[in-house]
C-alpha cells in the first residue's frame, strides 16, 4: 500500500499560563485502519520545550526534533484510526505565548513504522547554509514529511527537494512544511531569505506498509 500524506490542520497559535496548551477538536481527516496523525510543533521562545503531546487523551510519540537558540522544530505521531476530531495536548517546560508556538497535522496512510528521522539546525539559514535533510531516499510508494522553522516570521521560506505544504507567519517565527511521496535520492532544503536567520529542521521518512489480505486462505506448502 502506498504512502498519502494529506494536510489536516493549521490552527491557530494557542497560548496558556499554566505550561499546556491545547488546541481544541483539531481536524484529523478521514478515518482509516491504518491512519497515523503527524503533529508537527514549532516554536520561539527560550529554553521552553515540550514534555508531553497527546492527541485524544492518547500520548503521542516523538519520531525526531530539535532546538536551536531559541527555535525549535519536532514530529509527533500517534496511530488514531477513528474520529475525525480530537484534542491536541502539550506539555511545555514552561509558559509560552500563543504567538511562540504553532502545530499542524497531517494524517497518514500506508505508512510502515518506525520511520527514518533526522534533523538539521543552522544560524544562517539563507543560501548560506540552508537547512538540509543529506541525501535521503524515499523508496517506492513511500512518502517523507518535513518542518522547518525560521526565525524571520514575515519573510517566505523555500523548500527543494520537497513539494512545500505550510509556509505561515506564526507570530514570532515562520512555520512552514513540504512533503513528498516521489521515489527518489536527494537532499531536501529550506532556504530562508534574511542573512543570518537562525532555523530548525525536522522530518521523517516512511516506507510502505504491506497489509495483508485477510480473506486470503493460509498458505499451503506444495505437496500438502
Amino acid at each position: 500500500m502506498a504512502v498519502t500524506i494529506t494536510p489536516t490542520s493549521n490552527p491557530a497559535g494557542v497560548g496558556s499560563a499554566a505550561s499546556v496548551t491545547v488546541y481544541t477538536s483539531a481536524t484529523l481527516g478521514a478515518e482509516s485502519v491504518d491512519r497515523l496523525i503527524a503533529i508537527l510543533i514549532g516554536k520561539e521562545v527560550a529554553t521552553i520545550v515540550p514534555s508531553a503531546v497527546s492527541l485524544g487523551g492518547q500520548t503521542a510519540e516523538l519520531a525526531d526534533g530539535t532546538t536551536f537558540g531559541n527555535m525549535g522544530a519536532w514530529i509527533y505521531l500517534k496511530s488514531f484510526p477513528t474520529g475525525s476530531n480530537a484534542d491536541v495536548s502539550i506539555t511545555w517546560t514552561g509558559t509560552i505565548s500563543a504567538a511562540a508556538n504553532h502545530i499542524a497535522l497531517y494524517a497518514l496512510t500506508g505508512a510502515a513504522a518506525p520511520p527514518a528521522s533526522g534533523n538539521d539546525t543552522s544560524t544562517d539559514m539563507d543560501t548560506t547554509s540552508p537547512l538540509t535533510s543529506g541525501n535521503v531516499t524515499v523508496s517506492t510508494d513511500g512518502g517523507m514529511l518535513a518542518l522547518a522553522v525560521g526565525a524571520t516570521d514575515t519573510v517566505a521560506k523555500t523548500w527543494a527537494g520537497i513539494t512545500e505544504g505550510l509556509d505561515v507567519d506564526a507570530g514570532d517565527f515562520r512555520f512552514t512544511t513540504a512533503i513528498t511521496v516521489t521515489a527518489a535520492t536527494a537532499s531536501r532544503t529550506c532556504t530562508g531569505g534574511t542573512n543570518g536567520e537562525d532555523g530548525v529542521m525536522a522530518w521523517v521518512n516512511f516506507a510502505n506498509s504491506v497489509i495483508p489480505n485477510l480473506n486470503m486462505p493460509p498458505y499451503t506448502p506444495p505437496g500438502k
